[in-house]
């Protein structure tokens, strides 16, 4: 009880000295923990990443919000699975005067978006939006982001067969498409559902 009076004293004082995100900025994250993304490729192949949480905690004065993942590995070419990779696929960082900005992390085995440097929310909602049917749903605030290419220091993600030259990004609904530059594949949203939804309605069914 003490432990836990005390952190929320340490919360209490971050909050009230630092940076927090606004509810813009909150709009930006689409995710909740469970969440499931099925993806399919113009090849047939099958790609999943499984939403573990949405993680909030200051770094200095900067309130983040981040949400980890579990990216299920398979083998490119058998599709069995290999491994699973833990990591994160967007934060969205509060800064000064209600700024925020967005970062996108999707490095995979089989897709490397990099590099991306954080965007200001204020520039993403000032950019056009496009429409896309995904899964018989139409999302109409997609937005078409690109790598940083200008700021590489090494060539070598240009050749990289693996480096993602494009991604379609929904404000709403997040990761819906990418592209991979080389092998001309495109990654596409086939499904999106909550495991934790799937959960409670297998349990009230018993």
């Amino acid at each position: 009880m003490t432990r836990f009076f005390y952190l929320s004293i340490l919360f209490a004082f971050l909050t009230s000295c630092g940076y927090q995100l606004n509810d813009q900025a909150k709009q930006w994250i689409p995710y909740k923990a469970g969440d499931v993304l099925v993806f399919q490729s113009n090849n047939d192949k099958v790609d999943t990443i499984f939403i573990t949480d949405v993680e909030q905690y200051f770094e200095g004065k900067n309130e983040i919000f981040k949400v980890n993942c579990n990216f299920i590995d398979h083998d490119l070419y058998s599709q069995k699975r290999v491994d699973t990779i833990y990591s994160w696929l967007m934060a969205i960082t509060a800064w000064e005067n209600g700024k925020a900005v967005l970062s996108i992390n999707l490095n995979t085995r089989n897709a490397r978006f990099a590099p991306f440097n954080a965007k200001p929310i204020t520039k993403l909602d000032s950019l056009p939006r496009s429409s896309i049917d995904i899964s018989n749903n139409n999302h109409k605030d997609v937005l078409t982001i690109e790598p940083d290419t200008n700021s590489l220091t090494d060539s070598a993600y240009l050749h990289d067969s693996l480096y993602v030259s494009k991604i379609l990004w929904s404000k709403s609904g997040g990761l819906t498409r990418y592209e991979l530059k080389n092998r001309k594949i495109t990654w596409t949203l086939k499904k999106k559902y909550s495991l934790n939804k799937s959960i409670a309605e297998s349990g009230a069914g018993h």
